[in-house]
């Protein structure tokens, strides 16, 4: 996939697991995404795809995915330079929205390529990340950090990479398991392909028990959709309504009991009742 694209589209970072290159990067990563089976690829920082053959190629498997993805226009124009001295890595960069950009998060990543045509190995993960604050046409975001070289790396194969994890349609499902009491009280989002929205994993109560009661609606006037839940039917919940953002944090000041009775909690909605 390297050799038909290039390094201006294409770049894979290679992770191991519990092989003798295994790497505290790895184990961050394989967390953040909730790797089920290997080998995993995540394409863009969300659309995985799990599992593969123990020997031969992935090229055709991989390659619809990769020719999909290109087709998306970009709504920014992203660049960044690298410079290695005294032992540190220094990268700067500018992003600038050419559209409406959803939000999504920013990150920056020192690699090294020990060959030609060889997978990038990670160096530590992320030099820099941050929300992506140019969401308008128009606006920039200004990036920098440092790294210290590392025992065993070689700096004439080090390069830096800046890429943003999730750009799309702004579209997510976020759903929640049905009311048995085995259920997990656990609110996930998913994008329209089925990919996993790596944010949004939200426990919202505890005991761990009756399922969760999700809806979505724009209840602080951003333009972005909210997650409102509820617990699921069982004794020991009370009507508790909470709220949370995109990224999965909490909204401040959206969290009360909806009615009287402190049990078999309760069913939420969002609607636009007063026409706001």
């Amino acid at each position: 996939m390297m050799v038909t694209y290039g390094p201006d589209q294409f770049v894979c970072l290679m992770y191991y697991g519990t092989t003798g290159y295994s790497c505290p990067e790895h184990n961050q990563r394989a967390s953040y995404y909730s790797m089920t089976g290997t080998p995993t690829a995540v394409f863009d920082g969300y659309r995985q795809y799990i599992g593969g053959m123990a020997s031969g190629s992935m090229y055709d498997s991989y390659l619809p995915i990769v020719q999909d993805h290109l087709t998306r226009p970009s709504a920014v124009q992203m660049s960044l330079d690298m410079s290695i001295a005294g032992g540190t890595i220094t990268v700067n960069g500018t992003i600038e929205a050419l559209g409406a950009v959803v939000p999504c998060h920013v990150y920056v990543v020192v690699y090294e390529q020990p060959a030609d045509r060889e997978p990038h190995q990670a160096r530590g993960f992320p030099v820099w990340q941050e929300n992506l604050t140019a969401l308008s046409s128009g606006q920039t975001q200004n990036v920098s950090g440092t790294l210290a070289v590392g025992a065993g790396w070689n700096e004439a194969n080090l390069h830096a990479i800046m890429f943003i994890q999730y750009l799309g349609n702004g579209t997510m499902i976020v759903a929640g398991p049905g009311p048995g009491p085995d259920n997990v009280n656990e609110a996930v989002g998913y994008h329209l392909d089925g990919g996993w929205y790596a944010d949004v994993q939200i426990q919202a109560y505890g005991p761990d028990r009756y399922g969760v009661n999700v809806a979505t609606g724009d209840v602080n006037g951003d333009s972005f959709d909210e997650i409102l839940t509820g617990p699921g039917p069982g004794a020991v919940f009370g009507p508790q309504v909470r709220g949370f953002g995109y990224d999965g944090n909490q909204l401040d000041g959206l969290n009360f009991l909806a009615y009287g009775t402190n049990k078999y909690g309760v069913n939420v909605c969002a609607a636009d009742l007063d026409g706001d």
